[in-house]
C-alpha cells in the first residue's frame, strides 16, 4: 500500500522505463508486487495493471501481442494512446525491433478498423455528412 505521506515522483520516464524492463522479462512481474505501489502515472498504472494480469510465461515478444490486445479490450478508447506510451520508449524499441513494425501495422488497422465501423454506424443512420467528415480525416 502506498504510503499518504509520500509524493509521487516527478520522472514518468522512468516508471516507464521499469515497465519496459519486466515487458523484456515478463516471468519477473510476480516476483516485484511492491512495483504496483510505485507508479503514481495514471497511464502507466493501466499499462501495470494489465501486466500483471498477464500470463507471464510468454516470450517477451508474444507477451507484447497479448498486452495490446488486454489494453483494447479493457481501454479500448485509450489503447492507442498507452500502446503509443509504451513502443516510444528506446528500451522496448531495441528490445523487439523486428517486432515494432508489426506492432504498429495491427496498431493502425485497428484504428482503420474503427474508422469504418463508425463510417458504417453513421451510414446506416443516414448521416452522410457525418460519414463524410470521417472519411476526410484519412
Amino acid at each position: 500500500m502506498v504510503d499518504a505521506a509520500r509524493v509521487a515522483p516527478a520522472a514518468p520516464d522512468a516508471e516507464m522505463f521499469v515497465i519496459s524492463g519486466f515487458m523484456a522479462r515478463p516471468g519477473q512481474i510476480p516476483n516485484y508486487p511492491e512495483v504496483t505501489d510505485l507508479i503514481f502515472t495514471y497511464d502507466h498504472q493501466l499499462i501495470w495493471r494489465a501486466m500483471r494480469q498477464m500470463d507471464t510465461t510468454l516470450t517477451p515478444g508474444d507477451f507484447a501481442y497479448e498486452l495490446l490486445d488486454v489494453l483494447r479490450a479493457r481501454h479500448p478508447r485509450e489503447s492507442d494512446r498507452l500502446w503509443e506510451r509504451i513502443v516510444s520508449q528506446e528500451f522496448v524499441v531495441h528490445s523487439w525491433s523486428e517486432n515494432i513494425e508489426r506492432l504498429e501495422k495491427c496498431a493502425l488497422a485497428r484504428r482503420l478498423i474503427n474508422t469504418a465501423q463508425e463510417i458504417a454506424e453513421r451510414a446506416w443512420r443516414l448521416d452522410n455528412d457525418g460519414a463524410l467528415r470521417i472519411i476526410q480525416r484519412w
